[in-house]
């Protein structure tokens, strides 16, 4: 229990009623009679709009969730709030609980404005929260939503970017999303020695056995990235271990993808098909689990795909692309499709797919898989318009990473040997061995992120964690109440 006995007197509280008149606590921009009024006053937030969020009632769970901002807020303007403007000492981790509390309902209402339709209301909405707690924190809170917001509608990251700058120095940054955030958005200019401080920076303030799964793995990655392989194998099978002993089986579909993505990874570098079984069981059961956007179905099939290809069995990763296309008509299931066409033998068609491809919609990933891919089937095949294009497309390649340039170095030297002397097995299996490797693998992982839009999981893992959050929220709030009342006991008796 939180200690809030410190110098000063605790305030009696005196509970806080908005004039009805007034702009409504939720953010609408409506009067508060207009809004909340007869709708606020649950003492368990959450449940109520959680659950009408699964039966897909979203103008009415919108409307619980704005209720439930308004009750948290009167909470916080009756006890804490005035405690804080008396200056009482003790009051600064009530006051952290209140941010986390009314953070977490904020990220509920995000998601009731995005499946109400009514997501562009969302900025204006944040702007007029600023209100309900006047607190730096708070402010910063607020700030990270508007950097969120900016990745789901068209996911304009050079916005996004713009928003985390305002928070100024992150030196001192104690909310693990807003890390989480900023390491999403400027990780790939980071050296390996500031991503490796600012990942365990994360992994000591975050509590989620997921998370720390994620960002565990990262930390992996990193040390692939510098060719410190068996540092990144001990990584990764400690990070699965940590979560597995945290639970006995995932519970969510999201803590079966992150589980999944990491035994994936470690049965590559492990060359472990075992894991890699396991990986695909995982994705095969959250398949079939509800909450997946059109892109989530997308990504999950690709996954399956990428699985099967890393097993060599080529005609089962093709239906699989297949059907991922079937969601997403994405550029990038038709790239790995022409991939499954060459190691079928299917050449023809797999030049004719690749060819048809516009690079233009594929991120800086996924283009690199484009230009590996494309450089793969004109060594195989020997066609020399393709030789040049691969040739070129590998030369203006800018790789960010030293482990993906010498990649791509090699990919050249196979297309400019083949270019000089035609096709050759040693080439082609060295063209292959290249494409099958661990750069596609870890470049898969480093820009799948917990906590955001992600790969269309439905603004990240709120689906699947409402349950958690739900009961992240409840004890908040209770627990501030029942300290709240035993230390307005303990005053009323001195």
């Amino acid at each position: 229990m939180v200690n809030l006995r410190g110098k000063g007197r605790f305030p009696s509280p005196r509970v806080f009623r908005p004039s009805r008149n007034a702009a409504c606590l939720c953010g609408s921009g409506k009067k508060f009679k207009k809004c909340c009024a007869d709708t606020y006053g649950r003492k368990q937030l959450v449940t109520a709009a959680g659950s009408l969020l699964n039966e897909r009632k979203y103008e009415e769970a919108l409307i619980q969730c704005r209720a439930d901002i308004t009750q948290y807020t009167i909470w916080h303007k009756s006890h804490t709030e005035p405690a804080v403007r008396a200056g009482f000492a003790a009051i600064q981790p009530l006051l952290d609980i209140d941010i986390k509390a009314l953070s977490e309902l904020v990220s509920l209402l995000f998601k009731c404005y995005v499946r109400s339709e009514k997501a562009e209301e969302f900025p204006a909405t944040l702007e007029r929260l600023r209100q309900n707690i006047g607190d730096e924190w708070w402010q910063r809170k607020i700030t990270y939503f508007h950097a969120l917001y900016a990745l789901w509608p068209g996911r304009d990251e050079a916005a996004a970017r713009r928003e985390l700058i305002k928070l100024g120095s992150l030196e001192h940054e104690r909310d693990v999303e807003i890390l989480q955030l900023y390491v999403t958005l400027f990780g790939s200019q980071f050296s390996f020695s500031k991503m490796e401080q600012l990942v365990n920076r994360i992994l000591d303030l975050c509590e989620s056995p997921t998370d720390r799964l994620h960002y565990r793995s990262l930390k992996g990655i990193q040390y692939l990235m510098i060719g410190d392989n068996d540092r990144v194998r001990e990584e990764l099978a400690s990070a699965i271990s940590e979560f597995r002993r945290s639970r006995d089986e995932p519970t969510t579909g999201y803590q079966a993808y992150r589980l999944a993505l990491s035994l994936g990874l470690l049965g590559v570098i492990r060359h472990d098909a075992a894991l890699l079984e396991e990986a695909l069981g995982l994705y095969q059961q959250i398949l079939v689990s509800d909450g997946w956007t059109q892109e989530g179905q997308a990504e999950i099939r690709r996954l399956i795909g990428d699985t099967y290809r890393h097993m060599e069995d080529w005609d089962k990763a093709r239906a699989s692309y297949v059907g991922a296309l079937e969601y997403d008509p994405a550029a990038i299931h038709r790239v790995f499709l022409s991939e499954c066409l060459l190691h079928l033998a299917k050449h023809r068609e797999a030049i004719s797919l690749i060819n048809e491809i516009n690079a233009t919609e594929l991120d800086q990933n996924q283009y690199l898989d484009y230009v590996f891919i494309l450089a793969t089937i004109s060594v195989e095949t020997g066609s020399k318009e393709l030789l040049a294009k691969a040739e070129t497309l590998l030369r203006q390649a800018k790789p960010s990473a030293p482990y993906f340039r010498k990649e791509r170095d090699a990919m050249l030297l196979s297309v400019v040997e083949t270019q000089r002397n035609g096709p050759s097995n040693s080439v082609v299996q060295r063209a292959k061995q290249i494409l099958g490797g661990l750069a596609r693998t870890a470049r898969r992982y480093l820009i799948l992120e917990p906590n955001i839009m992600g790969i269309g999981v439905d603004i990240g893992k709120l689906v699947d964690d409402l349950a958690k959050g739900t009961e992240a929220h409840s004890s908040g709030a209770s627990k501030q109440r029942v300290e709240l009342d035993t230390h307005e006991t303990q005053t009323r008796h001195e």
